[in-house]
């Protein structure tokens, strides 16, 4: 009987001891990651506001073309995230301005109406987002709304003239603003969405007279990868 008894213990005393040994299992909570709106291409036109008088932009021959690489942080079930990203923008406009003899200034061509007097300018942005959408509605397209800023870097710049037979190319306005900030937002539905954006800087730099603020308005096209998923 006292055989029996010290078996039953010690059968118990293994037990608890490999109970305590044991590791406790627990279950992994998977994140979900974002993938809206990873890539951003639009394209628009481009035009200038606070311009000296008698200088105007011609609206039809300013485009511009974008893109972005996002990443998308996601909250509160998807509806909102913020967003940051690298990206590039190329944009031609078109103007009947010219430097004022001696100055920095821009005045309207006097005398001539050139066919072409296009200023392009190549930034490299860094774009911030603040993104508002809806739950996912026919075929997982969401509505959509995002505001935020963006930073851009001037890499390359030209200006393009013609008139008749005479065609000239510059290079390296050192009056461009080598920086450039703007307001950006767009609101959509599924893979399109209408965008704009509005300077913060003039586009030339301070001194010369020109408080130039470009803005644009354009069509985005964001294609979206399944919604959230691991």
């Amino acid at each position: 009987m006292k055989y029996l008894i010290s078996c039953i213990l010690t059968l118990l005393i293994l037990n608890v001891a490999t109970a305590q040994d044991t590791p406790t299992e627990t279950t992994k909570i998977k994140k979900t990651k974002s993938k809206q709106e990873k890539f951003i291409m639009d394209i628009g036109l481009d035009s200038w506001m606070k311009t000296p008088p008698g200088v105007s932009t011609q609206w039809i021959k300013s485009r511009r073309f974008e893109f972005y690489f996002m990443t998308d942080k996601a909250f509160a079930h998807g509806h909102l995230g913020i967003a940051y990203g690298l990206g590039m923008s190329f944009t031609n406009v078109n103007s009947n301005a010219t430097y004022s003899n001696g100055s920095d200034s821009l005045v309207p061509y006097q005398g001539i109406s050139p066919s072409q007097n296009k200023l392009s300018t190549n930034y490299l942005e860094i774009p911030l987002e603040l993104r508002f959408r809806t739950s996912p509605l026919h075929n997982g397209n969401r509505l959509k709304l995002s505001v935020g800023a963006k930073a851009g870097w001037l890499m390359q710049e030209h200006l393009k003239f013609q008139d008749g037979s005479v065609k000239e190319k510059f290079y390296n306005d050192s009056n461009v603003n080598p920086f450039r900030f703007a307001y950006i937002a767009r609101i959509g539905y599924g893979k399109f969405s209408l965008m704009g954006y509005y300077g913060i800087n003039s586009l030339f730099k301070n001194g010369t007279g020109n408080t130039i603020i470009p803005f644009g308005i354009g069509i985005a096209f964001t294609p979206h990868f399944g919604g959230f998923t691991e």
